[in-house]
């Protein structure tokens, strides 16, 4: 099977084999400020069968950040799940990626298996937090139309605290909420001495925590008091936690429960033996994964 950059392919024919619109392959490919993604296609008689995509992102992993790349949109082009199909692409494409010392992937459960067959590995889940029936709480932040620079810094000294963290600045975060296919909104908890932030959004019926980074557990309390007044009137408000979030016994302890819904999380290092030394540092501390990093494979 040969491998084909979608850079060698029109435009147009890269929206449809993705099924997206115009407007978001502009927002996603064009106006992004990470470097630009990449897409390749496995091709079986010149005709695409899968693909797949790598973000440039930087990665926290253990006491480093790394230049990375996150695996997103990895898919069959006809919609039936062939693990032995996406691990061959997932294997191709490691060669490829030899520029990021680091990759990963927060990935369906379906596609599971070709992550691991391709020598991926697999190093725990998170889990979809739900609560349901939520009141108005009343407000306790602020809402602001863009995060400003402050936050920078801010969620660079969080990030100090965990071992597995993908980074994302102001500008990184702004040019998520400009997603044209999802509404967000923006809150500050204390912006004159910011205790926290949290992006809040909804879609159908059911409202979600797409990001957040707050200074202390008690900070959460806070915001939590926001989220759920945003929530008035959903059917739930959810939030993506891992078991080594430290922050999760907070959602836990406010009526949130665990769904039947969970994403694995992968790695793969580029270096000899690949995975090992990184391993060890990454299972020491704590992780934060979040709505908006599972976003991002979109």
């Amino acid at each position: 099977m040969d491998l084909e950059l979608a850079e060698d392919l029109e435009e147009n024919q890269q929206i449809r084999f993705l099924s997206i619109s115009t407007e978001e392959y502009a927002w996603n490919f064009k106006k992004s400020p990470y470097a630009k993604s990449r897409v390749y296609f496995l091709k079986l008689q010149q005709k695409p069968i899968a693909s797949t995509s790598f973000r440039p992102i930087d990665l926290k992993l253990g006491h480093i950040i790394y230049p990375a790349s996150l695996n997103h949109s990895s898919r069959m082009l006809s919609g039936r799940k062939d693990p032995e199909i996406m691990s061959s692409l997932l294997k191709k494409t490691k060669t490829l990626e030899l520029q990021n010392e680091a990759l990963v992937s927060i990935s369906g459960s379906g596609e599971n298996k070709a992550y691991i067959r391709s020598g991926w590995l697999y190093i725990g889940n998170a889990v979809l937090l739900q609560k349901s029936n939520c009141i108005d709480r009343g407000f306790s932040c602020l809402a602001v139309p863009q995060l400003g620079k402050e936050i920078d810094e801010f969620s660079l000294d969080i990030v100090k605290g965990f071992s597995l963290a993908i980074i994302k600045d102001s500008l990184i975060l702004n040019w998520r909420t400009e997603n044209p296919n999802q509404k967000y909104v923006n809150y500050l908890l204390r912006p004159g001495d910011l205790r926290g932030y949290m992006l809040l959004a909804y879609r159908k019926n059911e409202a979600y925590i797409a990001d957040f980074k707050a200074l202390t557990k008690s900070d959460l309390e806070d915001m939590l008091m926001t989220a759920e007044s945003f929530a008035f009137g959903y059917e739930s408000l959810g939030v993506w936690s891992s078991l080594r979030d430290p922050f999760q016994e907070v959602f836990l302890a406010n009526g949130f429960r665990k769904a039947h819904q969970e994403v694995g999380i992968f790695l793969r290092l580029n270096e000899d033996p690949p995975n090992v030394a990184i391993a060890k540092d990454v299972f020491k501390g704590n992780w934060i994964i979040s709505q908006m990093d599972l976003e991002m494979m979109s």
